[in-house]
């Protein structure tokens, strides 16, 4: 629980490790857009991480995506055990 409070203040917190920030930073930017990762972001992530360890966050980071544009798509609800982190999750009309 502590770790998904955290992860608005991903740079500045101490609850994950470096490995897990390169990851998180990696999967936000695939997300915003995925042919426009920064080079400093995927460089970060060849440092941390072997080649198949690199397609397994990638694999996971786009299934992710996919499977939220779904359960968005269809207004599918989030689970109660959730909803109390709904919150802390950033706007994403913010930067619009």
């Amino acid at each position: 629980e502590s770790q998904l409070r955290d992860l608005n203040s991903l740079a500045d917190g101490q609850t994950f490790t470096r490995e897990q920030k390169v990851a998180m930073n990696f999967a936000e930017a695939l997300t915003r857009d995925s042919a426009n990762v920064p080079v400093e972001v995927t460089d970060a992530l060849k440092e941390c991480f072997t080649p198949q360890e690199r397609v397994e966050i990638t694999i996971v980071a786009s299934a992710m995506g996919m499977l939220n544009k779904i359960n968005d798509s269809l207004n599918v609800p989030l689970e109660d055990d959730f909803l109390e982190f709904t919150d802390l999750l950033p706007d994403p009309d913010a930067n619009k």
